[in-house]
């Protein structure tokens, strides 16, 4: 008798835990619209109790959550008024609805009456071909790329570069063909488990150049349809800035795009643009290099900057960096996730000697290029400070072994 009591009462207390986790398993689903116009927002993203996730295409969500009916779900997107709604309010069960707000509003431009922040852009894209540089030059610029490793840095290049632009232009945008001559390079020890190959991001990020490559992104005249545009009234700029955000509304694409716009008002020249770009359909099952890996891209961030140099626009500053999950094509295990940081900062305007013009070339191979490492040059050299990592956890976690310098000294020749 008294072993069917003990029975009896484990099998209640297991009853009773699995009643408490079943109610702690909360259903969060509906779908996120703007107030005024009732349009599904996509890429809106909830955060609860230190998780994350982001509605689809549609604006839907669903998912399940063990939050207390005490928790709360934040709803964010760039160009809205964040949300808080008590999860408790998810506790029937029921799909919701949830609008907000834009943060931003279509203001009038200083001194241009009715101006929208679309009329804006519009007028700056047009701008591009006359106020941009848009002849063949040379400048002097220092690259930095470095990679991470499911949360740790496994290798850093840096060289030291002149590139030679070979702009073109029509009536509506510019187009640059880049070359490039590596005079200083430096690699650390190459701490990949992954073992992928590289191609050469370098000139990668070149196409990255929303103003020199304006295919496929919001500086094209063409596309401009394909995005929404609104003012930042949220922060004090100048009068002279116009700060805009956008995102586009192509449901087709297989990457969803937005991000911020800073024009100047005097003279409608792009100073500055971000893009981020979030992954739109699902993992895709493709070889990428090795056979044994396949990818799948996960989000991406461009920021671009220009300032005016003698009467004409200039590139200052070209940064990128991407996520991307490596999945075993054997097992459909997600194996690593792989971050990579790509800098590229211009320096000046260089006129290099006709008879150094023959090395400049349209491949930088700086994963596999012999180099003779000059330590005194890169002593006295004005390296720019690193753009999206703490550089001192960057040299940590690749100090494993051995420090920095020998390992840039034994990856070069003498």
């Amino acid at each position: 008798m008294h072993d069917v009591k003990i029975f009896f009462l484990v099998t209640g207390l297991l009853l009773n835990a699995s009643i408490l986790r079943a109610q702690n398993e909360i259903k969060i689903s509906g779908t996120v619209i703007e107030d005024s116009t009732l349009q599904a927002i996509p890429f809106v993203t909830l955060s609860i109790k230190g998780t994350a996730t982001l509605t689809d295409l549609n604006g839907k969500f669903n998912f399940t959550t063990p939050a207390n009916a005490s928790d709360s779900v934040v709803f964010s997107c760039i160009g809205y008024e964040s949300k808080i709604i008590p999860v408790r309010s998810f506790l029937s069960g029921k799909e919701q609805i949830v609008k907000l707000l834009p943060k931003v509003y279509e203001l009038q431009g200083p001194d241009i009456p009715g101006l929208s922040s679309k009329e804006i852009v519009k007028r700056a894209t047009k701008r591009i071909p006359e106020i941009f540089r848009a002849d063949t030059f040379y400048e002097s610029a220092f690259y930095r790329q470095y990679h991470e490793e499911n949360s740790k840095y496994v290798r850093l290049i840096e060289a030291a570069i002149t590139i030679e632009n070979r702009v073109t232009k029509n009536t509506t945008s510019l187009k640059s063909d880049e070359w490039v001559s590596v005079n200083h390079i430096r690699r650390s020890d190459n701490l990949e488990q992954n073992m992928e190959e590289h191609g050469d991001h370098l000139f990668d990020l070149f196409k990255e150049n929303p103003v020199y490559h304006a295919e496929g992104t919001v500086l094209n005249q063409k596309a401009l349809d394909l995005y929404r545009f609104y003012f930042d009234t949220t922060h004090a700029f100048p009068d002279s800035v116009y700060h805009i955000f956008y995102y586009s509304t192509d449901r087709t694409r297989d990457r969803f795009d937005r991000g911020e716009i800073f024009i100047d008002a005097d003279d409608f020249s792009v100073r500055k643009i971000t893009k981020e770009e979030i992954k739109n359909a699902p993992v895709r099952m493709e070889n990428h290099s090795s056979p044994r890996y396949y990818w799948d891209f996960i989000s991406s961030k461009t920021v671009a900057e220009y300032k005016m140099k003698n009467r004409k626009m200039h590139t200052v500053s070209l940064m990128k960096t991407y996520t991307h999950e490596l999945y075993d094509s054997r097992v459909h295990t997600m194996e690593f996730v792989v971050k990579e940081y790509f800098e590229l900062t211009m320096q000046n305007e260089i006129k290099p000697e006709p008879m150094i013009q023959k090395y400049f070339s349209e491949f930088a191979n700086l994963y596999h290029r012999k180099y003779f490492y000059n330590a005194s040059f890169w002593q006295d050299y004005n390296t720019p400070p690193f753009f999206f990592c703490k550089p001192e956890v960057v040299k940590s976690n690749l100090e494993k072994n051995k420090n920095l310098e020998e390992q840039f000294l034994s990856n070069g020749f003498r």
